[in-house]
């Protein structure tokens, strides 16, 4: 599973990284996904850059407005065949985790370290990154211990904890490309 940071980069580079590494992603979207969150938008903008991103994916699998849980399933499918997701990390959920962040706390959803859990596949930190005009990195750090000797909620929130401290040397050194900063 690839935790994607929520930069600037995490949209394209990231994926295109992972495409030329030879791997065939299926990644988790919203149905907001995109430049805008209109109706309108959904339907008729979002569509350009979503048709881009596509072309180094193995498959977006979309989460519906109501349920993520036909998504979550289709992921856990991916992972017992063996395969690569990635997750974006968000607040976006109905149940998220808080956890301490720089001088406060930041809400994260559960889903990738849950999946981890269930599957027992290895959780990976990505941290997509531009450093210059035409120039990108992507960052995989080491695997998050997802803990099994507690309870399933204590092992969710020591992942994401996990996961929070990772996050914040990227967002103190590179604040303007973070996309997070309303979940905190």
């Amino acid at each position: 599973i690839l935790w994607l940071g929520w930069f600037n980069a995490y949209s394209l580079a990231a994926k295109v990284a992972f495409h030329h590494a030879g791997y065939a992603v299926s990644h988790l979207s919203h149905p907001r996904h995109g430049y805008a969150n209109t109706r309108f938008a959904i339907r008729y903008i979002n569509p350009v850059r979503i048709i881009v991103e596509d072309r180094y994916l193995r498959e977006r699998v979309v989460m519906s407005q109501g349920d993520p849980a036909d998504a979550l399933l289709l992921l856990e499918r991916r992972l017992n065949e063996n395969g690569v997701i990635s997750i974006t990390a968000t607040h976006t959920s109905r149940n998220p985790v808080e956890v301490p962040f720089l001088a406060g706390n930041i809400r994260l959803a559960p889903g990738a370290p849950s999946l981890a859990l269930l599957t027992g596949a290895t959780l990976l930190p990505v941290f997509p990154i531009q450093e210059g005009v035409d120039d990108f990195s992507v960052t995989i750090a080491p695997p998050i211990d997802v803990r099994r000797d507690v309870s399933r909620r204590e092992g969710i929130e020591e992942a994401v904890r996990q996961f929070a401290s990772l996050l914040e040397p990227y967002v103190l050194r590179y604040p303007g490309q973070w996309r997070g900063w309303h979940a905190l």
